[in-house]
């Protein structure tokens, strides 16, 4: 993730909108300052890709949806805006006043996390994503090991479980995946990344 400008511009979400629309480019908005987003590696490309094929099938009939990266999640209290690995939305899609194309109701929110992006989604990420009332879990999953860490919100704060083998339990979807789902890399060159 790089800052987009030399100066740091602050930006109103819609300004953000009309940025991206034109340059074709995601960003992220931290206090007001529109950051790039950049690309991952095809290790990471296929734990997202693995995720979205464990978690849409087990969504069905829920009334939850999962989007993949595309879909901008908008923080209001913050006035932080980013994009997840993976989002869900359980029921309908409530979109920010000042950006149509931005989310502000999910349920969970996923990371993948790479040796540049971790302590930002860890951190940072995290800072303003815990202040969404509807989020209940954010789920954070190592591309450089098998270890998944499920943060949860419980009554007074968050919840920390870290799972190293076996299955993630998502309390808040009613779902369970299987770490041999989110890691398997059969057929993939391991020199990929």
């Amino acid at each position: 993730m790089s800052q987009t400008a030399e100066e740091p511009r602050r930006l109103t979400p819609s300004e953000l909108r009309s940025l991206e629309e034109q340059t074709g480019e995601r960003h992220e908005l931290i206090d007001g300052v529109p950051y790039a987003m950049s690309g991952g590696s095809p290790r990471h490309a296929r734990i997202k890709t693995n995720l979205l094929g464990a978690v849409f099938p087990r969504l069905k009939g829920s009334g939850c949806h999962a989007a993949d990266s595309d879909q901008k999640i908008r923080v209001p209290a913050t006035g932080g805006s980013f994009y997840a690995d993976l989002t869900v939305i359980c029921g309908h899609y409530a979109y920010d006043a000042e950006d149509d194309h931005a989310v502000v109701n999910p349920r969970v929110l996923f990371e993948v996390l790479s040796p540049h992006t971790e302590s930002h989604d860890r951190g940072t990420k995290f800072q303003h994503y815990r202040r969404i009332d509807s989020l209940q879990e954010y789920v954070l999953i190592s591309q450089d090991e098998q270890r998944v860490e499920v943060r949860r919100r419980v009554e007074g704060g968050w919840f920390i479980h870290e799972i190293t083998t076996g299955n993630v339990a998502l309390e808040s979807l009613d779902i369970v995946l299987s770490l041999d789902e989110l890691y398997d890399f059969a057929g993939m060159d391991p020199a990929a990344d």
